[in-house]
């Protein structure tokens, strides 16, 4: 209950049990509905969330701390807190949470007495987190509603009257809820619970005959045993007296310490810190996957391999788009470029003897024609020799 539960790690300790055993008889699907109204009745802390939060943006409405004296200011929201806080707890009789724990006691101490596996410890955990429930109630319902109210937005907080349709639309729902925690018990209370066992039996309960056709095979019924009743009894007031006790006869002053602070000493620091279950959880896990991620995926797998293999490719394909660069510049270009530079440079020397002189002309065709008779000469002597 993370609202209940304000800023102190005490007050976030297990509350619900119901999931713990499954009581074999109508309180088998009653516990959670009690269960729910008793949070949702007692959750008013939203309320009183709602009503600081109006006055100051910066101001942390969860913090009971910050509370106090809020009875006052919003006393339909109070009342309906806690009737819904006593059911949470368990307060014997009148209201619905008592009646869905004592069944899951009952179940749990039946299986105890008929050594059905680790009951044992079952029974005495569930023992365990019914007390704590009661008390961190009574430390809620004292933290917020009794006393003087420690801040300056506790004092100015409220619903705007009422009949402000505010106060109306936040608090009757409220109401709703309150009247459940105290008449949703009587739902299915075991025939052979004494004196009221007579009244709200399921052989008189139309609720009962509702439900039985869902079920395929009737749960068997638990007989009753004083026991466990007792410890429900037993740890429902204990822990109620005890947050009563501390927090209650003589309500906490603003900037007062939280007593438990002093009481549970290196405790208090672990619950506050929640068992160091986050820094447990960034040592064995965010820290490894940090490291995996940064060295073998970044570094290895995608700088070392994948860049690597990348890199490769990329050198392989420049050096060949360099060779073939070289290529086509010395050979592809040198040929299809040397033709052409070739003949336009006979070109240009040939022009230079096409003076427009018969003399020079006379003398060329001379040469040519001494030229050609020597040629004519050295091949018939080359000839004659041959023969």
């Amino acid at each position: 209950h993370p609202q209940l539960a304000a800023a102190h790690p005490v007050a976030e300790l297990p509350a619900s049990t119901e999931s713990a055993v499954v009581a074999h008889d109508d309180h088998a699907s009653h516990g959670y509905d009690a269960h729910g109204h008793d949070d949702h009745a007692a959750d008013t802390n939203g309320h009183s969330e709602h009503d600081d939060h109006s006055a100051h943006g910066h101001f942390d409405p969860q913090d009971m701390m910050n509370m106090g004296g809020l009875r006052r200011t919003i006393p339909v929201t109070a009342l309906t807190f806690i009737i819904g806080g006593l059911s949470l707890a368990g307060f014997p009789l009148i209201t619905a949470g008592f009646w869905s724990k004592d069944e899951i006691l009952a179940e749990s101490y039946h299986g105890l007495t008929e050594g059905f596996g680790p009951h044992a410890f079952v029974f005495v955990m569930l023992c365990l987190a019914a007390f704590l429930t009661a008390f961190y109630t009574a430390r809620q319902l004292c933290l917020t509603f009794l006393g003087e109210p420690r801040t300056e937005e506790a004092k100015h907080s409220g619903l705007g009257g009422p009949s402000s349709i505010v106060s109306i639309t936040m608090q009757l729902p409220l109401v709703v809820l309150a009247l459940f925690a105290l008449i949703a018990g009587f739902v299915g209370v075991p025939s052979d619970f004494p004196l009221f066992g007579a009244i709200f039996s399921p052989e008189h309960n139309p609720f009962h005959y509702f439900l039985s056709p869902t079920l395929l095979v009737e749960p068997p019924t638990i007989a009753f045993n004083i026991i466990p009743v007792l410890f429900s009894f037993g740890v429902a007031l204990g822990g109620l007296a005890l947050g009563y006790a501390m927090y209650g006869r003589k309500p906490l002053e603003a900037g007062e310490p939280d007593p438990l602070i002093a009481i549970l000493g290196p405790l208090h620091t672990t619950l506050k810190n929640k068992w160091y279950i986050d820094e447990l959880y960034q040592v064995v896990f965010i820290q490894p996957a940090q490291w995996f991620s940064r060295v073998v995926v970044s570094e290895f797998i995608d700088r070392g391999v994948i860049d690597g293999i990348l890199h490769l490719i990329a050198r392989t394909f420049t050096f060949i788009g360099d060779f073939l660069k070289v290529f086509n510049l010395w050979l592809i270009d040198g040929v299809s470029d040397g033709i052409p530079m070739s003949i336009g440079n006979f070109g240009r020397w040939f022009r230079r003897i096409q003076t427009g002189r018969v003399q020079q002309y006379i003398l060329l065709a001379l040469i040519a024609a001494l030229l050609i008779g020597l040629i004519f000469v050295v091949s018939a002597g080359f000839i004659q020799a041959a023969g």
